[in-house]
């Protein structure tokens, strides 16, 4: 017979998720899968941001190149067709916390003033819920909602 510290340690495992790599899962995927999914369209997103803020070109082109980004890898997800709604989201969390955050550290390097060191924190958040709603939006315009309904959970 087994004692209660035991079974209560053998409870707790059971909700971990580890994949045999063990690469952390999210959302019932890989990190790989979203590393693989977003490097591309954040690597050219930063490519026009830096040019940008060199040239000083455009002053909301950074909004724009986010949305873009997003709808990019939205609509990249889409076609691989195992995807939910929480995947595109969480994708388009990933892309946005990572723009974010590189420019607004390129910002604050090269320019060093005090007010940047808030966008350090406020970028990041706000580029990560612009690019939410974006993927989330373009998830439910595209997807074909007789084959897929849109969950946030993987439970059905």
């Amino acid at each position: 017979m087994k004692d209660k510290n035991q079974q209560e340690k053998e409870t707790k495992n059971d909700n971990i998720q580890i994949s045999p790599t063990n690469e952390a899962i999210i959302a019932g995927q890989p990190l790989s899968f979203y590393l693989n999914a977003i490097i591309r369209p954040v690597l050219v997103s930063l490519g026009v941001l830096v040019i940008a803020e060199f040239t000083e070109s455009i002053l909301y082109l950074d909004w724009i190149v986010i949305i873009c980004a997003s709808s990019f890898i939205s609509l990249a997800l889409i076609r691989k067709k195992e995807i939910e709604a929480i995947h595109s989201l969480a994708a388009g969390a990933f892309s946005g916390i990572l723009i974010g955050l590189i420019i607004s550290l390129f910002r604050f390097f090269i320019h060093f003033k005090v007010y940047l060191f808030f966008q350090i924190i406020t970028l990041p958040i706000m580029f990560a819920v612009l690019s939410m709603l974006i993927a989330g939006f373009i998830f439910w315009l595209v997807k074909d909602k007789t084959k897929s309904t849109f969950t946030l959970s993987r439970k059905q």
